[in-house]
C-alpha cells in the first residue's frame, strides 16, 4: 500500500501523454491543402458580409454543396493577432497593414504546414495583399500559390475625372477615421510612397512560382480599371454594372452614358450646377450612392465569383499534387 503514491504520480505524469498521442493519432494529418485569405477594403469591418457571395463558392471547391475540408478560407483582420477590427482600423497606414498580414499569413502557415495560399483582397485590400507580397520574405512566397485583387487602386487614385474629384474625394473621406494618412498614401505620384513598389509583387511572386491577378470592374466610378491593373499582372475585366439608380440619373442628367467610362463628366456637371441648390444636392447624394454600389459590384458579379473560383480551384490542385523527388544517382 506504500506504494500507491508513487503509482498514481506515474500515472498522473504518463495519461496526458498517452491521451495526446492517441488524439493526434484519431486526428491524422492536417486536412487543409489551400488557405484562402479575404482582405476587405477601407470602411469594412469584421463580419460586414463584404465577401457574402465569394465565400460559398471557396469554401465548396469541387465538392458543392458541401464544404471541401481541403480549403481553408480565412478573414484578414486589420488588427490582427485580435480578429476582429472596425472600420477606423483600415485607415492605418498601408505598410502597417502588411505587417499585420504578414503576421497572420505566418501563423496560418505554422497551423497548415502542407498547405498553399490564395490572398484575395477587394479596393483597399488589395493594395494591401500586394504590397505584402512584395516584400514578403522567400519562405512565405513559397507557399503562396496567387494574389488576387479586385477593383484596387494599385496606382492610386488619380485616374479620376477633374469634375468628380470632389465626389469621390467625399466618398473616401466618408469612409475614414481621425487618421487619414491612407488617404495620401493612395495619391499616385509619391516615388517614396506605398505604391512605388507594388510593381515588384510581380516578380517576387513569379521567382516563387506564383502570380499577381488583377480583377477590374468597367463600372467602378471611384476606381478606374485602368489604375486597377499592374504592368505584368494578369489582367481580368469585368462588366459588372454601376447601380439601379443609373437610367434614372441619366434621365436627369444627360452627359450620363450606359458606360461610366465615357462619360461626359465636365457636361454633367455643367447641367447640375444649372439646377436649383436643392435639386443639385439630391442628385449629388445619389450618384455618391451610386459610385458606393459601383465599387461593390464586382464582389457580386458571377462572372468575377466563378473567374475566382478558377483560380482558386488551379491553386488547390497544385497544392494536391505530390511533389516530385528527387531520384539519387546510383554511384559509379
Amino acid at each position: 500500500m506504500r506504494d500507491w503514491p508513487r503509482l498514481v504520480l506515474l500515472l498522473a505524469v504518463l495519461l496526458p501523454a498517452v491521451v495526446g498521442e492517441s488524439a493526434a493519432a484519431q486526428s491524422g494529418p492536417d486536412p487543409v491543402r489551400l488557405v484562402v485569405v479575404l482582405l476587405g477594403g477601407l470602411g469594412t469591418a469584421s463580419g460586414d458580409g463584404t465577401f457574402a457571395s465569394i465565400t460559398p463558392a471557396l469554401e465548396r471547391l469541387g465538392t458543392a454543396p458541401d464544404v471541401n475540408t481541403a480549403v481553408s478560407v480565412e478573414d484578414y483582420s486589420y488588427r490582427y493577432p485580435d480578429l476582429t477590427y472596425g472600420r477606423c482600423d483600415t485607415s492605418q497606414p498601408i505598410a502597417d497593414s502588411a505587417r499585420r498580414l504578414d503576421h497572420q499569413v505566418r501563423d496560418l502557415a505554422e497551423r497548415h504546414p502542407a498547405a498553399r495560399f490564395l490572398l484575395v483582397g477587394h479596393s483597399l485590400g488589395g493594395v494591401v495583399a500586394s504590397r505584402w507580397a512584395a516584400d514578403a520574405a522567400p519562405d512565405l512566397l513559397a507557399k503562396t500559390a496567387a494574389v488576387v485583387t479586385l477593383d484596387s487602386p494599385l496606382q492610386g487614385m488619380a485616374d479620376v475625372p477633374a469634375e468628380m474629384r470632389d465626389l469621390v474625394a467625399g466618398w473616401v473621406t466618408a469612409q475614414l477615421c481621425s487618421d487619414r494618412r491612407v488617404l495620401d498614401e493612395l495619391s499616385a505620384g509619391r516615388a517614396d510612397g506605398p505604391l512605388a513598389g507594388l510593381g515588384h509583387a510581380v516578380e517576387a511572386l513569379a521567382a516563387a512560382g506564383g502570380r499577381l491577378y488583377t480583377g477590374a470592374s468597367r463600372g467602378d466610378i471611384a476606381i478606374s480599371w485602368r489604375s486597377a491593373t499592374l504592368p505584368g499582372a494578369e489582367v481580368h475585366y469585368f462588366d459588372s454594372g454601376i447601380c439601379a439608380d443609373w437610367a434614372s440619373l441619366a434621365a436627369a442628367a444627360p452627359g450620363l452614358s450606359p458606360d461610366a467610362a465615357t462619360t461626359d463628366w465636365a457636361r454633367v456637371r455643367a447641367q447640375l450646377a444649372a439646377l436649383p441648390p436643392q435639386a443639385q444636392r439630391a442628385l449629388l447624394d445619389r450618384l455618391a450612392a451610386c459610385l458606393d454600389v459601383s465599387h461593390g459590384n464586382v464582389l457580386r458579379d458571377p462572372a468575377a465569383v466563378g473567374w475566382l473560383a478558377d483560380v482558386a480551384q488551379a491553386a488547390l490542385a497544385a497544392a494536391a499534387a505530390p511533389t516530385p523527388t528527387a531520384t539519387p544517382t546510383p554511384a559509379p
